[in-house]
């Protein structure tokens, strides 16, 4: 080879070293200006580039994420009418209460007017004449009814030797007739899906020594949601809560005897129901999770009463 192949095996490393400078050089240009026709992001042009990657794409997501957002704020109770007798006490009123919290609109039914955050319409639920005008009133006013919630009762006692006509008839008429007639009045305003929603109680099962009257009314309502509910299925469904004692001016927990507290404690959860309790099983039957109930009986009474 003499001295060319001398020469040549001292020139190859050069050239090598040219094209290690040369590959160089294109990948810094490469990266700095990016293929031909590119606005100079290289490769990370070409990946922003990307549909839904880039900025555009950024900002659709960011839009749906708000859409989304604002849909999981809206309630299903948005737009629904409910009007609640008894509305002004007890669990009337938490009832009331809890579904203007969920988003409904609210009217109540009692004896005395009132205008606050609920507002209340003066009715004798013992009248029929009253519940007629009532419910038209109420009609006017909110448009009609998607939700009726029957909880006025009243409570007498009375062992069976002192029973008089007028002890039952005056019972009947608030807690049984009167859900009759506002249940009538109002069945015309409710749309498919409406609701109807009785308030019966633990005693409707379990009866009781000198209530027994009250408790004959509460069994009625238990016996008028079944009917209703095969009456008016598929459209309006019906179903009822049966509370135990709860907090309530109609049980006066706070008057009563030691053993009487010690009567209306005894089951297994061991304490007096909360308004607010009863109240929600009251929304969750007027809810969207509750499309597969009618003629059922929500018991909300601390495993008094286990059916």
């Amino acid at each position: 080879m003499g001295a060319h192949g001398c020469v040549d095996a001292l020139t190859r490393p050069h050239g090598r070293e040219r094209r290690r400078q040369r590959g160089s050089a294109a990948r810094k240009h490469r990266r700095c200006t990016g293929p031909a026709g590119s606005d100079g992001a290289g490769r990370h042009g070409r990946h922003l580039s990307l549909p839904g990657v880039g900025s555009r794409g950024q900002h659709h997501r960011a839009v749906a994420r708000r859409r989304q957002g604002r849909s999981a704020l809206v309630s299903p109770f948005h737009g629904k009418r409910a009007l609640v007798t008894g509305a002004a006490s007890g669990i009337g009123r938490a009832t009331a209460h809890a579904l203007r919290e969920a988003g409904a609109t609210v009217l109540g039914l009692d004896l005395a007017v009132s205008e606050g955050d609920i507002p209340i319409l003066a009715c004798d639920l013992a009248s029929e004449t009253e519940i007629i005008a009532a419910v038209g009133r109420g009609t006017d006013r909110i448009g009609g009814y998607d939700i009726l919630v029957n909880n006025a009762g009243i409570l007498q006692e009375a062992p069976l030797g002192e029973i008089s006509l007028d002890h039952v008839d005056r019972m009947f008429a608030v807690n049984v007739r009167g859900a009759i007639i506002v249940a009538r009045e109002v069945l015309p305003y409710l749309p498919d899906g409406g609701r109807i929603i009785n308030i019966a109680s633990e005693l409707a099962y379990l009866g009781r020594s000198g209530a027994s009257v009250y408790c004959a009314t509460k069994a009625a309502l238990l016996g008028l949601t079944r009917s209703w509910a095969r009456e008016l299925a598929p459209r309006i469904l019906v179903n009822a809560v049966a509370p135990g004692p709860t907090d309530t001016p109609l049980l006066g927990f706070e008057a009563l005897t030691e053993s009487q507290r010690a009567l209306e404690t005894t089951h297994p959860l061991g304490r007096i129901g909360r308004p607010d309790e009863i109240a929600a099983a009251v929304v969750f039957l007027a809810g969207p999770g509750a499309t597969f109930f009618t003629g059922q009986c929500l018991g909300a009474n601390g495993g008094a009463a286990m059916l």
